[in-house]
């Protein structure tokens, strides 16, 4: 099931970010679509667009290995005085580009909580990740620094060495004089109760949202609540593509492969990649909300339904390409 479910399913995300190599450290990028522009007024723009970095310890309980770059975006637009909080979050397992609309997005949780708390808000690449990577070339020898302890100490040495880019007329943001709220969703949610379980006088508060409890490799049954909740003419059509390129992949020639990922764009993708691809519109089923039709008219997951359902328009035709399309 999880094969299958991971098989027709990008028509409504552009393609693969581009993996880029860069000389010095940090020395790995995701460069990612751009992300869309903060909302038209808030104070915030000129900074929270920014980028800052911040000399973050490789291995914790090894100074002496030295540091590496790990990037952050901040806002103190709602920041009401001295010994306000500070909210902060990391994406996680993915570049934090388009993550700094956190801080001014009226859809975002964070920014709500900026807002109701008067305070700062953060957001903290998670290591190896985007920009914030120690290390060019990503051996096994230099990924054995990328696990959930380096990263809950990278969470408390930020918050207690960081010197925040104020606007504001501030003279501290040490966890001995400013509430920290430390906040996630899924792995960063349990980034964020391990942390708090750890450094509980460091931090005052932790928001663990969605949080796993147990670690699956092959949890196929997520995408089951996914096939039950969409619209049955979409699970219809999305089942009927599915059994094509199952088939196509398990079965076919290298000549049909071929042409059948030719047919979205990834003709050089293996068939792992290529059904990898595919899945992130289910992934954007769990991100549906009212506030995603408030500000683009319409959720990218219906726009994926609708490019399989109707007769190929230009834009089903982008969508169906994998390819970068034009706003609504």
């Amino acid at each position: 099931m999880l094969l299958s479910f991971s098989l027709f399913l990008l028509a409504s995300v552009s393609f693969s970010p581009v993996l880029a190599r860069k000389k010095g450290d940090p020395p790995t990028t995701i460069h990612d679509p751009p992300p869309p522009p903060p909302p038209v007024g808030s104070a915030a723009v000129a900074f929270t667009n920014t980028a800052y970095y911040f000399d973050q310890l490789i291995e914790h309980n090894n100074p002496s290995r030295g540091t590496s770059k790990q990037r952050y975006f901040f806002s103190d637009e709602f920041w009401t005085r001295q010994g306000a909080p500070i909210v902060m979050m990391t994406p996680g397992e993915q570049s934090a580009t388009g993550f700094e609309a956190e801080l001014t997005s009226p859809a975002s949780l964070q920014r709500a909580l900026m807002m109701s708390l008067g305070a700062a808000g953060v957001v903290l690449e998670h290591r190896y990740w985007g920009e914030s990577s120690p290390y060019q070339v990503l051996s096994t020898a230099n990924l054995r620094y990328l696990d959930v302890d380096q990263a809950i100490e990278d969470t408390r040495y930020f918050v207690e060495h960081a010197k925040l880019p104020w606007t504001k007329k501030a003279t501290s943001s040490h966890p001995d004089v400013v509430p920290w709220v430390n906040m996630g969703c899924s792995y960063p949610g349990v980034l964020s109760a391990y942390t708090q379980k750890k450094y509980r006088k460091t931090f005052a508060a932790a928001w663990a949202s969605g949080a796993p409890v147990q670690a699956v490799g092959d949890f196929w049954a997520y995408f089951e609540p996914i096939e039950e909740g969409m619209p049955k003419n979409c699970s219809k059509d999305v089942a009927a593509a599915i059994k094509h390129i199952d088939g196509t992949l398990l079965y076919g020639s290298e000549p049909d492969k071929h042409k059948l990922k030719e047919s979205f764009g990834v003709n050089d993708l293996k068939d792992d990649d290529f059904g990898q691809v595919l899945v992130y519109p289910m992934y954007s089923w769990q991100s549906m909300q009212a506030s995603s039709y408030a500000t683009s008219g319409e959720d990218p997951f219906y726009q994926f339904c609708d490019a399989i359902e109707t007769v190929p328009t230009e834009r089903s035709r982008c969508l169906l390409k994998a390819s970068a399309c034009p706003p609504l």
